[in-house]
């Protein structure tokens, strides 16, 4: 992925490339999540090339995270605990 000039770091566009590395995803579930509707994106030009804003993309993957201890009472709530479903067998 080629750096960004100074003057495009303050922009809030994303490039599906640049979006993918932000959300640590590949740039395919990009793609489909725009492509599905789920994850809004501008097209431009005569190539219709994809930007997506830094929000949408924050949105998106507050709306898709699936909470991993919701009961938690705030960031110190210790660590998780894990219920084994099977006994292990040797």
């Amino acid at each position: 992925m080629p750096a960004r000039n100074e003057s495009d770091a303050t922009t809030p566009w994303l490039t599906p490339v640049e979006a993918a590395a932000r959300a640590k995803c590949s740039r395919k579930l990009i793609y489909h999540a725009v492509k599905s509707g789920k994850l809004k994106a501008a097209r431009l030009g005569i190539r219709n090339d994809i930007r997506i804003r830094e929000d949408w993309l924050d949105a998106w993957m507050t709306s898709t995270a699936n909470l991993v201890n919701p009961d938690a009472p705030g960031e110190n709530a210790g660590p998780l605990t894990f219920t084994r479903l099977r006994p292990r067998g040797r």
